[in-house]
């Protein structure tokens, strides 16, 4: 704090002006500091001139009270000297002299420059004020030099600002001449300051668009504005350069005025073409498909917006198609992802080439192609039927790309509008079931969209909701169905089967929630769980039963394809504390073809875990014998449709045996899932089945009911 003090005592010693005391006699300096002792200022003194010229070379002093009788170099002599000095001729001298002074003495005085006279012996008062008059003068002085400086630097300051700046600035005067420009300026617009100074501002900036040609500046808007006081923006100006060449510009104009009189105008501008043609692109984007250059999805949905409108202000209805591409994912996967897309490239192309002028196509997915047909039906040329057996035709043909001949085709969904909904939303989710109901018919056709289409896609919707809270409530259960063991006369397996009971008393089989499960994506998940609840059941039966069953799970086509799966089985074992032989795995024989050589990896991960492998339903799937030799595989289940006909058809008798025979030259296991009744039971038994799973024995039941011996 002392510091502090300190500092700005410091700092106020130097702001303070400070006063010369010049005389040859001690005791007048004493006097003359006395008189002005409570004066803000600082004092030096001086005992000759050659002192008092050696300190002004070091200081800057307010005002100089020098004496004018003194040895060596007198006052006036000293004066004479100080004002030939640049830095110290407007330095205000007083003179004191004796009483006796003459006339012609006085005049030398100011001769040399001084501002005044004092005489001895001093009067304190006339002192006192003709000091303080003086310092106020260069308290004055110095306050209208340091806004000077301030001016000039500010000064200097834009100067380099405008010759820095990359904006473009042109001074322009009242007539329109052009009086000031910056390097910006020269570079723009490709001129010297020499050329561009002195000429007319219209011959670089477009100062009117209207068929009368350039208006001439004190007509034209930039003008109009600033000579009202107004600031002009334009967004989109246009200049022209050196050659000519017109630029799009953005600008302000500024007006200046001087005496409230409009002076002239300031123009600073830049060059907005790379901006305008970023725009233009991004704009593009946003309307059209990068890929296949048609509309997109969102510009599509506007289209169809305006022609829900004037569907409805003059009574007409209007169609649309939704194009999907069969299994373009093959084609991708095959080819790769550049082929693919010359591919839809191609679609696109010939889709355009197929529909009229007037219609409207985009581009609204990977393989999804949309179009709008508005005027076909007043047209009575063709209506949507051809039209879709057209593109069937056209889109069918061969690709040539790469080298490669490729073959595809469409599924093709169709919608009127008002009949298939009320707005944009529900028309493309209407066209977009119909899509999907031609490729649940195979493919390569077109279905209209219908009123039961409309139904079964609300019922599916409703299937959603109640499974996605069957998830959450855990509405979802276990049954459990035994598998006889023929030749020791117990249970040696259960089949694990997911039930649900929604909480709104329906009844649901499975064959109807887990297709939906599949759909939506949520099999993996409610696979997990069903694992989960397996291994913690079995761990319960352990503590239960000497000889607890092996518990089979049922596994999706889309587990199998998580390379995670056997993993994902295993750690579940172990957080039960359970054997490997505690679960076996259940797949169907059309998952294993769908996929033959993924499938043989995934289980023969689960081999390698010492987990148990079970085909089911073998015999419906085609199956072929070299892939079924090296399926790491432990049973074979026959599939039921075999069974039912067993004592009835001698031809499933056959394959029942077959089955039976080969899966025994293998090493493998047998289950018959299905057995009803005593005769199928016989014949079982005659061909030596391992295992016997169905009715007869025993109908799936909870965990609690289920039947686990004789």
């Amino acid at each position: 704090m002392e510091a502090m003090k300190q500092s700005a005592v410091q700092e106020d010693e130097r702001t303070k002006p400070t006063i010369l005391i010049v005389d040859d006699r001690p005791e007048n300096h004493r006097v003359v500091r006395k008189i002005l002792a409570d004066m803000r200022a600082n004092f030096h003194s001086a005992e000759s001139g050659h002192e008092v010229l050696s300190l002004v070379l070091r200081h800057k002093y307010a005002v100089i009270l020098l004496d004018v009788m003194m040895p060596g170099i007198d006052g006036f002599e000293t004066a004479s000297l100080l004002r030939m000095n640049d830095e110290t001729k407007h330095t205000p001298i007083i003179f004191i002299t004796a009483a006796d002074h003459t006339e012609a003495l006085e005049f030398k005085g100011y001769e040399v420059g001084a501002v005044d006279y004092l005489f001895k012996p001093i009067n304190a008062h006339t002192l006192y004020s003709k000091v303080q008059v003086f310092l106020e003068l260069e308290q004055q002085r110095t306050k209208l030099l340091q806004s000077f400086q301030d001016i000039q630097e500010l000064e200097n300051k834009n100067r380099l600002l405008l010759k820095s700046i990359g904006e473009g600035i042109l001074g322009v005067d009242t007539q329109g001449c052009i009086t000031y420009t910056n390097p910006a300026t020269e570079k723009i617009l490709g001129l010297s300051e020499n050329t561009l100074v002195g000429a007319d501002v219209a011959e670089f900036i477009c100062l009117s668009t209207s068929s009368a040609g350039n208006a001439g500046w004190e007509n034209c808007r930039i003008f109009e504005h600033c000579a009202k006081g107004y600031t002009y923006r334009d967004s989109y100006g246009l200049f022209k350069d050196n050659d000519k060449r017109m630029f799009p510009a953005e600008f302000i104009a500024t007006p200046i005025y001087e005496n409230n009189t409009l002076f002239g105008v300031v123009i600073a501008f830049q060059d907005i073409s790379q901006k305008r043609s970023i725009e233009e692109q991004l704009s593009r984007l946003s309307q059209f498909d990068t890929l296949t250059g048609l509309v997109n999805r969102s510009t599509f949905e506007k289209h169809l917006q305006q022609a829900i409108k004037r569907s409805l202000r003059h009574n007409r209805e209007f169609s649309l198609l939704h194009l999907d591409l069969d299994h373009f994912k093959q084609v991708n996967d095959q080819f790769g992802h550049e082929v693919g897309d010359i591919l839809l490239q191609e679609v696109g192309h010939r889709i355009v080439k197929t529909v009229s002028d007037g219609d409207i196509v985009a581009r609204i997915g990977g393989d999804e192609f949309v179009i709008l047909l508005e005027n076909f039906i007043e047209q009575h040329v063709r209506n949507e039927a051809a039209l879709a057996e057209h593109l069937l035709s056209h889109l069918s043909s061969a690709y040539l790309i790469r080298g490669h001949e490729i073959y595809i085709g469409p599924s093709i969904g169709i919608a009127r509008f008002p009949g298939a909904g009320e707005d944009s939303v529900s028309v493309l989710r209407a066209v977009e079931l119909a899509m999907y109901r031609a490729k649940k018919q195979g493919g390569q056709n077109f279905q209209f969209f219908t009123e039961e289409l409309h139904l079964q896609a609300m019922a599916s919707l409703e299937l959603e909701q109640k499974l996605r809270a069957a998830i959450e409530h855990e509405e979802f259960t276990l049954f459990y169905q035994p598998q006889w063991d023929i030749n020791n006369n117990r249970v040696n397996k259960v089949e694990a089967l997911l039930r649900w009971f929604p909480a709104d008393g329906s009844s649901l089989g499975p064959g109807v929630f887990i297709p939906k499960l599949e759909e939506m994506g949520l099999i993996n998940k409610v696979g997990e769980w069903v694992v989960d609840q397996a291994c913690r059941q079995a761990r319960k039966w352990r503590t239960e039963y000497a000889n607890p069953p092996c518990i089979a799970v049922n596994l999706s086509m889309e587990q199998l394809r998580r390379e995670e799966l056997p993993e994902m089985v295993f750690y579940l074992l172990q957080k039960y504390q359970l054997p490997a032989d505690a679960i076996e795995v259940e797949v169907t024989e059309g998952m294993m073809m769908q996929n033959p050589q993924q499938a043989i990896e995934i289980l023969n991960a689960f081999q390698r875990l010492g987990i148990a492998v079970a085909i089911d339903d073998f015999g419906t799937g085609y199956s072929s014998f070299s892939y079924l030799v090296h399926l790491p595989i432990n049973t074979l289940k026959i599939d039921r449709e075999f069974i039912r006909k067993l004592g009835e058809d001698e031809k499933c008798e056959m394959v029942v045996r077959a089955i039976i025979s080969l899966a025994h030259n293998m090493h493998l296991k047998v289950v018959a899932e299905g057995v009803e009744t005593e005769q199928q039971l016989t014949f079982l038994l005659e061909q030596k089945c391992d295992y016997i799973q169905g009715y007869y024995f025993a109908k799936p039941a909870s965990a609690a009911q289920v039947r686990l011996e004789p």
